[in-house]
């Protein structure tokens, strides 16, 4: 990543890389504090960047990296699926299994911000439907 290395910087790249995808202004919002509803913010501790998900008072998750591409990632994939899911739900296939629809656009989604996310993101959703598999007998999109 284009030598990022302070959170205001994350944050003008995620409002860029944001600004064209079709969510809520409620998901474009980059938090450097706890919002406690379950949307990520971003610290950094030392040389590392943080990506904290938080929830009525309580730490989910925190992953570290020195890597501002992770960190980017991560935020794109959680807006990606807001979008995607969005899609789905006024594109709806009855009868399919939504995910049909929604892997696939949040895949092109990642894949138009930067190829190698949309790439990392199907190998994402292929290792899912690997326990998860969509129900043949109702698949319309194969």
């Amino acid at each position: 990543m284009k030598d990022i290395t302070t959170i205001e910087e994350i944050g003008r790249e995620f409002r860029r890389l944001v600004a064209e995808l079709d969510v809520d202004p409620y998901y474009k919002v980059f938090h450097t504090t706890p919002q406690h509803d379950g949307l990520p913010h971003i610290e950094k501790e030392g040389n590392e960047f943080c990506f904290v998900v938080t929830e009525r008072g309580r730490e989910f998750e925190r992953i570290r990296t020195t890597d501002p591409d992770e960190i980017l990632y991560r935020l794109l994939d959680g807006v990606t699926m807001v979008a995607a899911t969005g899609y789905e739900l006024k594109n709806r296939i009855e009868g399919t299994d939504g995910r049909e629809v929604w892997f696939l656009y949040q895949e092109q989604l990642l894949r138009e911000l930067k190829p190698e996310w949309g790439e990392r993101k199907k190998q994402e959703h292929d290792k899912i439907l690997t326990t998860h598999p969509f129900p043949a007998e109702q698949s319309k999109l194969k």
